[in-house]
């Protein structure tokens, strides 16, 4: 009968450390599914975070293009703008001789009708013969 009661102690002990071991499988189980879980959600959160920056790298991009056509444009209109400088600069230069010629034609003119008043008064002072 000892040896029964030592055999049913043994199987009891066996059952409860078999219990004690599944139970602490379970929460193992349980404890890597909850951690796993943590990991899903931090995967999305990153995934997320990943597509806003892409997104932010699209639009930064799309900035740095506008920017270079824009600076494309200030070097055209820079060129056209010296371009109509030039024009300009001539276009001075031009009225400026215009203005000699009309000042050089006017003092021609002003001396040629001084020479004629003066032939005309000279040729009255001479005898008629």
């Amino acid at each position: 009968i000892a040896t029964m009661s030592e055999e049913h102690r043994l199987r009891v002990f066996e059952k409860s450390t078999a219990k004690s071991l599944a139970n602490e499988k379970k929460a193992s189980v349980s404890t890597a599914t909850a951690e796993c879980e943590v990991l899903r959600a931090e995967v999305k959160t990153i995934e997320r975070e990943l597509l806003v920056l892409q997104n932010s790298r699209k639009s930064v991009v799309a900035a740095m293009r506008e920017i270079e056509a824009k600076d494309r444009l200030i070097k055209d209109m820079d060129r056209m703008l010296k371009a109509v400088q030039g024009r300009m600069e001539k276009a001075r230069a031009a009225a400026e001789v215009s203005k000699v010629t009309a000042a050089v034609a006017n003092a021609a003119d002003e001396k040629r009708k001084s020479l004629l008043m003066s032939a005309s008064a000279t040729e009255s002072a001479l005898p008629v013969y």
